[in-house]
Order: C-alpha cells, then sequence, then structure tokens
C-alpha cells in the first residue's frame, strides 16, 4: 500500500512539472515575427491619441490589433498580416524599415498623418502589395525605386507630400499599376513608360 502511495505522488509530481513546463513554453513562445515587425513599425510613430494602444507584446499575433487584419495562406497556416491600416490615426514619426518584413501585405494605407522622413527602400520586399496609400502626410527625399519591385501593385498614391527629384524608370515595371496619383510634390521629369498589362 505505501508503494502505491509513492507511485501515485510521483505520478502527480511528474504531471504538475509537465504541465508546468508546457504553460512555460507556450509563454516563451510569444508574438509572432509578423508581430513584432508591427511593434517595431509602432516604435518609430508618435501615436498622441494611443490609437495603437492594443498592439500588445504578450499577445501571440497581431491579429486582434486595431488597424491589422490577417489571413490565412493555407489551411494549416499561422495567420499573416494581410492588411495595415492606419489612415487618418492623427500619427506622426517615420516609418520603419521593418514594413518590409510584413512580406504577405495586400493593402498599406498611412494616408492622412504626419509621417515624415523618407519611404523606407525595404517597402520592395512587400511583394503582394496591391495598394499603396501614403498620401498626405510630410515624406520627403526621392520616391524609391525599390517600388518597382512590387508587381502587384494597382494602386499608388503618394500625392500631398514633400517627394523630390524624378518618378524612378522601375516605376515603369509596375503592369499592373492601374492608378499613380502624385501631385502637390516637389517631382521633376516625366513619367516612365509603363508595360501595362494586356
Amino acid at each position: 500500500m505505501n508503494m502505491e502511495r509513492i507511485s501515485r505522488r510521483f505520478l502527480m509530481i511528474t504531471m504538475s512539472v509537465l504541465v508546468i513546463i508546457s504553460l512555460l513554453v507556450h509563454q516563451t513562445r510569444g508574438l509572432n515575427i509578423e508581430g513584432q515587425y508591427l511593434l517595431d513599425i509602432k516604435s518609430k510613430l508618435v501615436d498622441k491619441f494611443n490609437n495603437l494602444a492594443d498592439w500588445n507584446s504578450t499577445d501571440s499575433t497581431p491579429c486582434g490589433w486595431i488597424a491589422v487584419t490577417c489571413n490565412t495562406l493555407d489551411y494549416n497556416d499561422d495567420p499573416v498580416v494581410w492588411s495595415l491600416d492606419l489612415n487618418s490615426m492623427n500619427l506622426s514619426g517615420w516609418l520603419s524599415p521593418s514594413i518590409g518584413g510584413l512580406v504577405h501585405l495586400t493593402s498599406l494605407d498611412l494616408s492622412s498623418n504626419e509621417l515624415s522622413r523618407n519611404i523606407p527602400k525595404k517597402i520592395g520586399n512587400c511583394l503582394s502589395l496591391e495598394v499603396l496609400t501614403l498620401n498626405n502626410n510630410r515624406f520627403e527625399a526621392n520616391i524609391p525605386k525599390e517600388l518597382g519591385k512590387l508587381s502587384c501593385l494597382r494602386i499608388l498614391n503618394i500625392y500631398n507630400n514633400r517627394l523630390s527629384g524624378p518618378i524612378p524608370e522601375e516605376i515603369g515595371n509596375l503592369a499592373s499599376l492601374s492608378q499613380l496619383v502624385a501631385y502637390s510634390n516637389n517631382i521633376s521629369g516625366s513619367l516612365p513608360a509603363i508595360s501595362w498589362e494586356p
């Protein structure tokens, strides 16, 4: 009888240890990589009205966060960030190059804020991007030629910023582009020839 008690006690202790280890492993998994990229983007923004307060590093994914829409690519896949809509949130600061880590992003709307500095070159890594709206901000410097790698891009709105220089020749590679609006900048030169899709 004594041996049976010891065995039960040992089994209970072993089970308790396994449950604790399982919980610790689950908690240390933490926020997925896309959520980490978004937190880096948030760290470069001034959010005076605390619109992004629910962007929390203790979540496992950013899919429940305000302004973030996720989708799954396949049945068994984890959800990926599909859309980021920070339109008219009174944000200032600048756009982090971490935006380039959101490789499944199809729509990015940062319009009507007060974002400044340059449009990061890493945005060219967002190869699924179809809609890019950066209008009504304070983006400056040249339009990055890396935008020419976004072969799925249909809409590019960059008007009412402080962009300068020519529109890069690489924009001509955007065969899917149906809308390019770039007025109220300091852009020089002419629009590159675009090879439109038939």
